[in-house]
């Protein structure tokens, strides 16, 4: 018996949605692949594989309608799984983490958008949470390389390496727009615009 995980984005929640998934399989062998149903209520197929020893990272990268998967041992040397998909979505896309080997969902969180924690499930220990950033259990702030964010203020707790050029206001994240932009390196400057 194994276990199955996956970074996914579908399309909706349905069962036979438009997705692209990396995942991996652990057992008495390890593998990751891509997976992938470009259309609504098409098959899912796989478009490359690769061994791995664990733990090991996973994620899908979304440009526009291109999705690509890669994997990686370290979390910073990435290497694709397969090739760039051309899946046609809608703006919006829902993103899922882990299935254990029981198909139960191994941890979830909800957040507001201003990356507050709402609830979570499960019990897993995970410090990437809210966009992917280390959580602080003592602060309860999350680290954004260039500095922390507080998402009780919904702001960053220092000023901004970039000073006026990210704006007037040093500590703004995202221009207060969190479900549409985001700051992964907490260096926002005007022409940083990132689509979330």
């Amino acid at each position: 018996m194994g276990a199955y995980a996956a970074a996914m984005m579908r399309e909706t929640l349905d069962a036979d949605a438009a997705n692209m998934a990396a995942g991996g399989y652990v057992s008495t062998y390890t593998s990751a692949a891509e997976y992938y149903r470009s259309i609504i209520g098409g098959y899912e197929l796989t478009a490359g594989s690769g061994s791995l020893n664990v733990p090991y990272w996973l994620k899908v990268v979304r440009n526009a309608n291109q999705f690509t998967a890669y994997a990686s041992q370290d979390g910073v040397h990435w290497g694709y799984l397969g090739g760039q998909q051309t899946i046609t979505t809608a703006q919006t896309v829902y993103v899922g983490f882990g299935v254990g080997s029981n198909s139960a969902l191994a941890q979830t969180y909800t957040y507001d958008s201003f990356g507050k924690s709402v609830s979570s499930s499960g019990s897993l220990t995970n410090p990437f949470q809210y966009t992917a950033r280390e959580l602080d259990p003592e602060t309860n702030l999350y680290y954004y390389r260039a500095r922390y964010y507080d998402t009780a203020s919904g702001r960053f707790i220092g000023e901004d390496p970039l000073a006026f050029n990210a704006g007037l206001n040093f500590y703004n994240y995202v221009n207060a727009n969190p479900t549409n932009l985001a700051d992964p390196k907490g260096l926002f400057g005007w022409g940083d615009v990132l689509p979330a």
